[in-house]
């Protein structure tokens, strides 16, 4: 998730990989820090991993881009994939340190809670893992410089996973299996190579991932056509290198499943 997307309030973000224990399933973490300005919402395309958003200093506001009222504020946040886009909103200085993760990686480390639930939207980190998502986040704040706050999510990250129930075998072979197609597996064909059923990895899927198998491969689709988009892959063979029918196929989905069309998108986020 970005939260430094608005250009006029200055920032600054460092990135680190996660200790070599804790991978493939945790990707990355980022230390960030926005200043002081004017009040910034974003729009943020459906995600392709878990973030999790611990704040030591302000907070965010997330929501679905077409919330008539005030975005929901956390301060201790888990964002699942969603085949939707999310609101993303500050009004003042925020700090603090972004995990991103693979969804079956959250599953083990939420205790086994079904991701289905992040499938429709963000969630306070303490309704997943209670009371150690407010220790965490003192530990955080009390951590001298991102180095040292990433050191504490090495140690408080291993222990939750040590702790939580593994992720199905077949469940983390057919989400490699959707990316290392870019999402165009048939959805049949992946659930033949795993040894289950569609339906049995459907389900699970829905448990340790947060959305089917055809709802990841549309969002792995939508993401790649993004990557190449700002590669300066010319549109003209942009949809068919993304898995895309033809150039109306894309602007559908990208419609869908942000609420706004794909120019509007790269013309707010200044591309």
């Amino acid at each position: 998730m970005d939260v430094s997307a608005c250009p006029h309030t200055p920032g600054e973000s460092v990135d680190a990989g996660p200790a070599p224990s804790l991978r493939p399933g945790v990707l990355r973490y980022r230390g960030f820090r926005r200043a002081q300005g004017p009040p910034c919402r974003h729009l943020e395309v459906p995600a392709g991993a878990v973030s999790l958003l611990l704040l030591t200093e302000g907070e965010l506001l997330l929501g679905p881009p077409d919330t008539p009222g005030p975005l929901a504020a956390h301060t201790a946040v888990a964002c699942g994939m969603r085949t939707s886009g999310l609101a993303v909103e500050h009004r003042g200085p925020v700090a603090g340190v972004e995990v991103t993760l693979t969804p079956w990686c959250a599953y083990t480390l939420f205790g086994g809670h079904p991701l289905a639930r992040l499938g429709r939207g963000p969630l306070d980190l303490a309704e997943l893992i209670g009371p150690r998502a407010a220790a965490l986040r003192e530990r955080l704040a009390e951590a001298s410089g991102p180095p040292a706050r990433f050191a504490v999510l090495d140690r408080t990250l291993a222990e939750l996973l040590t702790a939580g129930p593994p992720p199905a075998p077949p469940v983390v072979r057919a989400w490699r299996g959707l990316h290392a197609s870019a999402g165009g597996a048939p959805i049949p064909q992946l659930a033949h190579e795993v040894g289950w059923c569609q339906s049995q990895l459907e389900r699970r899927f829905r448990e340790q991932v947060g959305l089917t198998p055809k709802g990841c491969a549309r969002v792995i689709r939508l993401r790649n056509a993004l990557r190449l988009l700002r590669g300066g892959l010319p549109g003209a063979e942009l949809a068919a290198a993304a898995g895309f029918h033809d150039q109306s196929h894309l602007s559908r989905e990208f419609k869908s499943m942000t609420g706004t069309t794909l120019g509007r998108y790269l013309a707010a986020a200044g591309s």
